[in-house]
C-alpha cells in the first residue's frame, strides 16, 4: 500500500516538488494494530524513490499526547518518472 501511495504522489507532482509529511505514531509496533498504524521514518524513504529528504525534525508544537511520537519530514522530488529514476 505504501509503495502504491509513493507511485501516485510521484505521478501527481511536478519535478522539484516538495512534499510535507507528519510521521505519526512513532514508537508503535506492528503488533499494536491500529489505527493509527505502525510507521517508521524509513517507510517514507522506501515509498518515495526519486525523492530526497530535505527536513527531518521534531515538530515545535504537538497535539497533547503526541509529544515525542511525531516527525516533520519534508521531501524534494529529484526525479520525474514513476519509478524514481533520475531524469
Amino acid at each position: 500500500m505504501r509503495a502504491e501511495w509513493g507511485r501516485q504522489i510521484t505521478a501527481l507532482t511536478t519535478p522539484n516538488a516538495y512534499l510535507v509529511t507528519l510521521v505519526y505514531p512513532l514508537g508503535v509496533g506492528p503488533a499494536d494494530g491500529g489505527p493509527p498504524f505502525h510507521i517508521r521514518r524509513e517507510h517514507y524513504k522506501e515509498a518515495l524513490p526519486g525523492w530526497k529528504r530535505a527536513i527531518d525534525e521534531r515538530p515545535k508544537v504537538s497535539s497533547p499526547g503526541h509529544e515525542g511520537q511525531e516527525r516533520l519530514m519534508v521531501w524534494r522530488k529529484v526525479s520525474s518518472d514513476k519509478e524514481g529514476s533520475p531524469i
